[in-house]
């Protein structure tokens, strides 16, 4: 890479960053390459060399925090969740609307009102009523569970809370056992 890195060096004497991003990437060195295109402006892409560098040399976390500067939060969330962070991968996957996966990133940091609202809307209602039971919030837990077909589980919470309107309305679903 000695004549590429030549060729580069040359290049960002002379202000010509996209010519020395290439040469720097050509000659092997992906910092100077990041660096070159910082000064065009293109962080995003700056930030991609980064994140796969660092993800090359086995730094993990810092991998992480570049592709999220990249806004490849699936790369990001993958990688926080290898070393165990699991808040930031959740927000990572929120972000790109991988609603499970970010639910189940909260549930692992007790973040029970975002793993809540993530379950939802990836339509787990199940799991999203039991955050919500574990939150206190029994009204959505009993709307939840009627929304999983779960009508008499539903109607029971209602009735327990004392919201027997909503119990009478929900009881009705309930389909009868089978007779033997």
């Amino acid at each position: 890479g000695g004549g590429f890195a030549e060729a580069a060096e040359w290049a960002v004497r002379h202000a010509q960053y996209a010519r020395s991003a290439q040469l720097f990437q050509d000659a092997g060195d992906p910092e100077q390459a990041a660096e070159a295109l910082r000064h065009l402006g293109e962080n995003e892409e700056a930030a991609r060399i980064l994140g796969n560098l660092h993800r090359d040399r086995g730094e993990a976390k810092r991998a992480a925090e570049y592709f999220e500067q990249a806004g490849d939060d699936l790369a990001a969330g993958d990688l926080y969740r290898s070393v165990e962070a699991y808040g930031k991968a959740g927000d990572c996957f929120m972000r790109q609307r991988e609603f499970l996966a970010a639910a189940e990133m909260y549930t692992l940091v007790d973040d029970r009102v975002n793993a809540a609202t993530c379950y939802e809307k990836a339509e787990h209602f199940e799991e999203a009523a039991e955050c919500r039971a574990l939150l206190g919030q029994h009204d959505n837990e009993a709307d939840l569970l009627g929304r999983a077909g779960r009508f008499l589980a539903a109607g029971q919470i209602h009735h327990r809370e004392g919201m027997d309107d909503e119990a009478i309305t929900v009881l009705p679903k309930v389909e009868p056992e089978p007779e033997d």
